[in-house]
């Protein structure tokens, strides 16, 4: 039918939680895909280092973290926390950008 109209609504969960599970698997554990911009990689790596270097941080100096609601289970995943719209949710979130902005390598300005 030519009269007939079809409307594309885009699932914003499944977008955030796309995006994080295509992010984890560009060198990250599964290194299924790699991930460029602008000739630099995306890696989940520079994540999971920015991550660690916090937790040390926060032995150093109680009470400083940048960041706060990241933790073990959004760094690795597994088939149930894959399916979770608020850990994706909080690994994409604006602070997290804002960490690796402040506290990330040269090699992570794209990331």
């Amino acid at each position: 039918d030519d009269d007939r109209r079809l409307y594309f609504i885009a699932d914003v969960p499944h977008l955030l939680k796309t995006t994080r599970n295509c992010w984890s698997n560009s060198h990250g554990h599964s290194r299924k895909r790699m991930l460029w911009i602008n000739g630099k990689e995306i890696s989940w790596q520079h994540l999971v280092r920015l991550y660690e270097g916090n937790r040390g941080r926060q032995t150093d100096t109680p009470g400083l973290c940048l960041l706060p609601r990241v933790k073990y289970n959004h760094l690795h995943l597994n088939s149930f926390s894959r399916m979770r719209v608020d850990l994706a949710a909080q690994v994409l979130s604006a602070s997290v950008a804002h960490a690796m902005e402040l506290m990330g390598d040269p090699e992570m300005t794209d990331t």
